[in-house]
């Protein structure tokens, strides 16, 4: 495996990487000559991980945003009057947090 500094990486980015996604061959990332990473070739393996793993994240924004509109539609002032005013939200806040000591 060869191996180059941060600075070198820097330098050559595209010529590095053409030399990795074509070439097939990995490159160790030095700095101070200690390793700190590799760069590998992706694979198909890794591209379609990484796709269904995207769009497993995505449904899960979905599903998430889903949830948050209906939990903040159901917060409001007709089902919560002891939020009435600032006053009133505050005195609720310290008895919750004086709940969880």
């Amino acid at each position: 495996m060869d191996s180059v500094s941060i600075k070198q990486l820097r330098d050559n980015l595209a010529q590095l990487i053409e030399e990795v996604a074509i070439g097939g061959k990995s490159i160790e990332v030095t700095k101070f000559g200690k390793p700190k990473a590799v760069i590998v070739p992706m694979n198909t393996d890794v591209r379609r991980k990484i796709k269904r793993d995207w769009t497993m994240l995505s449904d899960e924004k979905t599903k998430l945003k889903q949830l948050a509109t209906l939990v903040i539609g159901s917060v409001s002032l007709k089902n919560h009057p002891e939020w009435g005013s600032k006053r009133k939200i505050t005195r609720w806040v310290r008895k919750i947090r004086s709940e969880w000591d």
